[in-house]
């Protein structure tokens, strides 16, 4: 089967082959290196003894597409978007790598149906299902010394993160740490370095996304609200980190999203009705402007953010 056959039972089959799982390592690379680590350096699991940590939505950046999906197919939810990606967990495997042995290290997700099979993946971590919107299972309680969270925005029903919030601070031991790496992509607007390079067709590529997005109500202001939020939940040592994306990277950055906004055009060529194939026309034909742009400077990003917190004991 090629990454872009139909499967049957599918409403579409999205790309999950070699190009669309590279793109999620690059991003999950970017976000590394960006960040200069996984897990932000006022939490110290390394002295720990037998360190529990959990990853909510534990796809390697699945949410990135996601943002752009849910933007471009409003109709579809998030749910029934997750069940076509293969779900590679790359944050989970890389961070085993750097923890003690008796550390043990569980992936949740809302979608088991892609995981990587128990030989391709370190014996310290496992997959569950889980939907952390909905309340935590009693035996799941008080369990985990580190919660992770990346990219769920748009998995935030009726935008209100405070059921996700309850819920994933329940999982945590007394004295536990919450982080949770977002994208504020309310924030996000061409740039250009040097600024006298044309932004023209980014602009264009960035509306015609937007008016894909018109129909929904839902607002992403919250993100940039997460530092009270963790404090008004009760979590204490808020940290809030969100350098700026270096120039030296924007380019990278730049490409990453226009990989995932490709992924999103093919999606609407494969429509049987003309009017969302002419969409998926319009906006891969965009995607190659906007790239010869950012050949010169141009770029699109969202802003990329860390919010961390600590459980009272």
């Amino acid at each position: 089967m090629t990454s872009d056959e139909k499967i049957d039972g599918d409403v579409y089959t999205l790309n999950r082959g070699y190009r669309a799982s590279g793109r999620l390592v690059l991003q999950h690379g970017l976000w590394k290196d960006h960040l200069g680590w996984l897990v932000h350096p006022s939490i110290d699991l390394t002295s720990q003894q037998d360190i529990k940590v959990a990853d909510i939505g534990t796809g390697n950046g699945l949410a990135s597409i996601f943002q752009i999906l849910v933007l471009v197919f409003p109709s579809y939810s998030i749910e029934e978007l997750t069940s076509h990606y293969h779900l590679s967990s790359i944050w989970l495997v890389d961070l085993a790598r750097q923890l003690p042995a008796p550390a043990h290290l569980d992936g949740f997700d809302i979608s088991l149906s892609q995981i990587p099979s128990k030989e391709l993946t370190s014996k310290n971590i496992a997959f569950h299902y889980l939907d952390a919107c909905t309340p935590i299972p009693a035996h799941l309680e008080g369990q985990y010394d580190l919660v992770h969270l990346r990219l769920l925005v748009l998995g935030i029903r009726d935008s209100n993160p405070g059921p996700v919030l309850d819920n994933v601070i329940r999982l945590l031991k007394p004295g536990g740490y919450l982080q949770w790496d977002e994208g504020e992509i309310s924030s996000m607007i061409p740039t250009n370095l040097p600024p006298t390079i044309s932004l023209f067709h980014c602009r264009e590529l960035l509306a015609l996304i937007r008016s894909f997005h018109s129909g929904r109500k839902d607002s992403h202001t919250w993100v940039g609200d997460l530092p009270r939020l963790f404090e008004a939940h009760g979590l204490l040592d808020v940290k809030y980190h969100n350098p700026p994306i270096a120039s030296k990277s924007l380019k990278y950055w730049m490409d990453n999203q226009l990989m995932g906004f490709e992924e999103a055009s093919e999606m609407w060529e494969r429509s049987e009705k003309e009017e969302e194939r002419e969409k998926g026309r319009k906006l891969k034909g965009l995607i190659g402007r906007a790239f010869e742009e950012s050949k010169r400077g141009a770029a699109i990003c969202y802003l990329p953010m860390v919010v961390v917190g600590r459980k009272g004991l």
